[in-house]
């Protein structure tokens, strides 16, 4: 439970705990197997990882990591504070997404 509220992470490894968020997690045995949480939370993708908060389901890293941010600010940042800074992290986020994390 987080601050009274469910919170579910879906995936293939657990969400790191640097704000101190409590959660409940479902480890996917892809591409063996597709839960009946993943096809549920994920209607077009279909893919991990998934958040569900509140019921609501926010799907891939950086969305969720976002979401993450903005939802529990007052808990330590995840990005840095400065806007430059900031841009230049979500650059290196998005190169790595996208160059490096289909390698084999």
């Amino acid at each position: 439970m987080v601050f009274g509220q469910a919170l579910l992470v879906i995936g293939l490894y657990g969400l790191s705990n640097s704000k101190g968020i409590s959660y409940d997690y479902i480890e996917e045995n892809l591409p063996e197997y597709k839960s009946h949480q993943l096809l549920q939370h994920n209607l077009v993708h279909k893919k991990v990882p998934i958040l569900v908060h509140r019921g609501r389901a926010v799907a891939d890293s950086t969305v969720i990591l976002d979401y993450i941010e903005e939802t529990w600010f007052e808990n330590l940042p995840l990005m840095p504070q400065d806007k430059y800074e900031r841009a230049t992290a979500r650059f290196w986020i998005k190169f790595g997404q996208d160059k490096c994390w289909h390698l084999k």
